[in-house]
């Protein structure tokens, strides 16, 4: 069965980012999630059709239907709203500091942050990416050393 956990976790500049992690039992690897560029949240809440659900579960339980953990966050300023379609509420002031070098950094502190908890101590770190994130990882993944392997979700419009 799976379990939820949200986190509140200092950036390597002091703000604070909300990290969701969704895990099996004896989980032996945990997927560090880096969405694509825009407001998100760790959700990604939406509405279509009248029909209301949760982007990130299909990857949530997929994955733990493997024996993976799924972690994801909240864009720097964005929370989670009530307000369709979206269901995201930024702060403009706090979203001005999501760049490419604060994302590779969040990147960084998630994924140290769960290799810390005792849960996944012992678990294999994957980086995935999806979008923008696609484009991150890998920068991030250069100044790890404890990293088994990359998820990379993008395309390339060149050759």
């Amino acid at each position: 069965m799976k379990q939820t956990k949200v986190f509140h976790v200092a950036a390597h500049d002091g703000y604070q980012l909300e990290v969701k992690i969704d895990f099996p039992p004896n989980s032996k690897s945990i997927a560090v999630f880096c969405q694509g560029s825009g407001p998100n949240t760790y959700d990604n809440h939406r509405e279509l059709n009248g029909r209301h659900f949760n982007y990130f579960d299909l990857f949530a339980d997929e994955c733990c239907r493997r024996g993976i953990a799924f972690c994801r966050w909240n864009t720097r300023g964005c929370r989670l709203s009530d307000c369709a379609p979206d269901f995201v509420a930024v702060n403009e002031a706090e979203f001005s500091t999501y760049c490419p070098e604060t994302s590779v950094q969040d990147i960084l502190t998630v994924k140290r942050f769960v290799k810390a908890l005792p849960a996944f101590q012992h678990s294999k770190v994957l980086l995935m990416g999806m979008s923008e994130g696609a484009s991150l990882i890998p920068f991030a993944a250069e100044k790890c050393r404890d990293v088994a392997g990359l998820l990379l979700l993008s395309f390339s419009c060149r050759n």
